[in-house]
């Protein structure tokens, strides 16, 4: 499925809608935008929204609230809500704090930057994606120690630049896609915390 907000900050969302990804309280299939509610407080920022191909939505609104909906895979919603709450959200849940950076990757791993810097991530642990130096399932956001600037997500990983310039990598290995000279196979050994790539002002 597919999202856009407009100029007049109003959001649209499309396409499909098994798990509530829509965000319009329901689960039907829409093919041509659909506003979510009737709010113009969504922030149109570039950095501001995040999608996943997993099925969801993570937004931050001009309040720096950071919105979420859709598929709730390995409790990649960060609601603190695992099994049976797997089906997910069909309309935007609040997670608590003040945020400016939402990302995601594939197969369940969520995470965001609050506007301190605090970095936090959620959902599938099982490469040590969430940088917690273990493979816990975590369905509410756990924060990763450090000031950071930036992060993304992939099938299974992760990385952020500090405020430093440093860069850190961490989860899933097995092509040696976290660039750390080394492969780790199967792919749920991985790197279960983060691990500097040498250098700075990345």
């Amino acid at each position: 499925h597919g999202m856009g907000i407009k100029s007049d900050g109003t959001m649209w969302v499309w396409g499909d809608n098994g798990s509530g990804g829509v965000g319009v309280n329901n689960r039907t299939q829409y093919s041509s935008p659909v506003q979510i509610g009737t709010r113009t407080a969504w922030n149109v920022g570039e950095l501001s929204l995040a999608g996943s191909g997993d099925g969801q939505f993570f937004v931050v609104d001009t309040s720096a609230q950071l919105w979420v909906w859709g598929d709730n895979l390995n409790g990649s919603l960060g609601l603190n809500e695992g099994y049976p709450g797997m089906r997910g959200r069909s309309s935007p849940a609040q997670i608590p704090g003040s945020w400016s950076k939402p990302f995601s990757g594939t197969n369940g791993i969520t995470g965001a930057i609050k506007n301190s810097n605090e970095l936090w991530m959620w959902g599938n642990n099982e490469s040590g994606q969430v940088g917690q130096n273990n493979r816990t399932q975590y369905s509410s956001p756990k924060q990763i120690p450090g000031s950071w600037s930036e992060a993304a997500a992939g099938y299974g990983y992760a990385g952020g630049i500090k405020t430093d310039g440093t860069l850190w990598v961490w989860g899933r290995n097995d092509w040696g896609q976290l660039g750390i000279n080394s492969i780790n196979t199967p792919d749920n050994t991985g790197v279960s915390s983060p691990t500097q790539i040498p250098g700075t002002n990345w």
